[in-house]
């Protein structure tokens, strides 16, 4: 790879798309479109131009009709681009799925970007899903776990408990474990609720593997979780992304 050479990096999650302008030394910035914006007249318009000599690469986890419409979009305004999927193994971090292919290439990137040689993982992504992922000391992939988000636990609940949408009109106080307002306790128990699965996991992997776990928070509400954890973490925001370029990198 030439110090010369710049990317440009697409993570196309449920919830929005994000890009990075990437040289060799690394990430320079990060930009997002939510998806309601791209489909309008004119939204793709908000998407970066780039040189002759940069290469676009894809990672998305999007539904068939979704997916394809953004390949059109991409192939019209940059002509080719490389799309990445989840592999078996890669640099020493190893697939534990029975199917690799079923491995969401989001959750690939981002153990790819934060597991580290010699270290146990617990990987935290909270977006419109919350995955966890444990990574031991080796770099094998022990399998993970997913369950909805935030937003979903929400809208969840107030399906199933449509009466209780009448509280959500107020929005004061402070979110607190024991709150003192049914909004608030709405509310806030989403944030509560993926801390203790975090936390459950931590400890489970922890006895399971005999070793001290780095735990690692990514995701569009990584902040509000992990402002609600009782253990160590790690918050790193653009973790696809990481994962991606560290990934065309060592290509």
């Amino acid at each position: 790879m030439s110090n010369k050479e710049t990317w440009l990096l697409f993570d196309a999650g449920n919830t929005r798309l994000k890009w990075a302008h990437v040289r060799a030394d690394g990430i320079e910035e990060t930009s997002a479109i939510a998806w309601p914006a791209l489909a309008v007249p004119h939204g793709r318009d908000a998407l970066p131009s780039v040189s002759p000599d940069q290469h676009v690469v894809l990672a998305q986890v999007l539904a068939p009709d979704r997916a394809a419409a953004l390949q059109l979009i991409l192939a019209q305004r940059y002509g080719e681009f490389r799309e990445l999927h989840t592999e078996a193994a890669f640099a020493g971090l190893r697939s534990g799925y029975r199917h690799p292919q079923r491995l969401g290439v989001d959750r690939w990137l981002a153990m790819l970007a934060a597991w580290n040689p010699g270290d146990a993982l617990l990987l935290a992504n909270v977006g419109t899903a919350l995955t966890l992922d444990a990574v031991d000391s080796q770099g094998q992939h022990l399998g993970g776990t997913i369950l909805g988000g935030l937003d979903a636990m929400q809208r969840g609940l107030l399906q199933a408990a449509p009466g209780l949408q009448r509280w959500l009109a107020s929005d004061d106080g402070e979110r607190s474990l024991w709150a003192d307002d049914s909004a608030m306790a709405i509310r806030s128990a989403p944030a509560f609720a993926a801390a203790g699965i975090i936390e459950l996991a931590a400890r489970r992997l922890q006895r399971q593997l005999g070793v001290p776990v780095r735990c690692v928070i990514a995701g569009g509400d990584a902040s509000a979780v992990q402002a609600r954890l009782d253990i160590d973490s790690e918050l790193r925001r653009d973790l696809v992304l990481e994962g991606m370029w560290k990934r065309v990198r060592l290509a």
